[in-house]
């Protein structure tokens, strides 16, 4: 049975937001095409970076729980993983936009987010040692 706890978790994961995709408030299907072609974009960007971390051995994945077929060294379960965590949170912030309609944040947004991309770049460039850290840390001080 633990050879299946990374697709379960996959499979949990989804399982709430795609059985809630049709509830009549939300109505989340009505979203899906432009969903899964976004899901698609992100994936041509960051299945590559996970292949390269993977094969470059920064991070990798335990066989015991895992079913075994892979792709470009990436197991089933992670492919499957870059499409149920988007969906997921897509679905959420989707629920939040219809159930909480104003901007809680406001005109703190932006100073949030810029605090947020120095915090990080200065993270960033103190861990230039640590690929993975360093880079998703610069990146995302790069795109906020």
């Amino acid at each position: 049975m633990e050879g299946y706890l990374y697709l379960l978790l996959d499979l949990l994961t989804l399982s709430f937001p795609l059985l809630r995709s049709f509830e009549h408030k939300v109505h989340f299907r009505q979203y899906w095409r432009g969903l899964f072609s976004g899901i698609l974009v992100m994936g041509l960007v960051f299945l590559p970076w996970d292949v390269a971390f993977t094969a470059a051995g920064v991070w990798g994945f335990n066989e015991r729980y895992l079913i075994g077929p892979d792709l470009f060294g990436l197991p089933l379960e992670e492919w499957l993983f870059f499409l149920v965590v988007p969906y997921a949170c897509v679905f959420i912030h989707e629920v939040l936009r219809y159930f909480v309609p104003r901007d809680v944040l406001g005109a703190a947004g932006r100073p949030i987010a810029l605090l947020l991309a120095l915090l990080f770049l200065s993270v960033g460039l103190v861990t230039h040692d640590r690929a993975y850290t360093a880079t998703t840390l610069l990146g995302t001080a790069l795109f906020l």
